[in-house]
């Protein structure tokens, strides 16, 4: 869609591939529009597990079954992404470049991809609303999935 040649992606919009939400259909659309140019699609290591996370939330709130649960988990683990390596060893610049330095309105959950954007120079694509409102205007780099929607 923006001829980016890298990208980052969060759980949120992970999730939204594997279940019914809203703005599935826009996530879907962007993730086989990177795939069809060869975008290097990039996460952090704890992506996996906050996507798993996210879907037993699903299933707790009764929005999916057991079966549905399992299938999305197992679709994730299969997604075509490339981890970035271990951000650990930058952990305390990265929480006060991105928690403190947004005056910690930034989980460090969220400073993990958001480091992964900044890591690789490429884009942050997030289905959050909340991170968008608190670092958006700050960080260009990041992008909303309701942007797709109108692009």
């Amino acid at each position: 869609m923006n001829g980016a040649d890298a990208v980052c992606v969060d759980a949120c919009v992970a999730v939204k591939l594997v279940l019914s939400e809203p703005e599935s259909e826009i996530a879907r659309r962007l993730w086989l529009n990177w795939l069809d140019e060869d975008v290097v699609i990039w996460v952090p290591s704890l992506f996996f597990w906050e996507c798993a996370h996210a879907v037993r939330g699903a299933y707790l709130r009764g929005d999916c079954d057991r079966t549905t649960a399992s299938e999305a988990v197992a679709a994730i683990a299969d997604l075509p992404v490339t981890v970035l390596p271990d951000l650990h060893s930058g952990l305390a610049d990265i929480w006060e470049r991105f928690v403190a330095g947004f005056d910690h309105q930034v989980s460090a959950y969220d400073a993990a991809y958001l480091a992964a954007g900044a890591f690789a120079g490429c884009e942050l694509w997030t289905a959050d609303e909340r991170l968008l409102r608190n670092v958006g205007s700050r960080l260009p780099w990041v992008r909303s999935l309701g942007e797709a929607a109108v692009e």
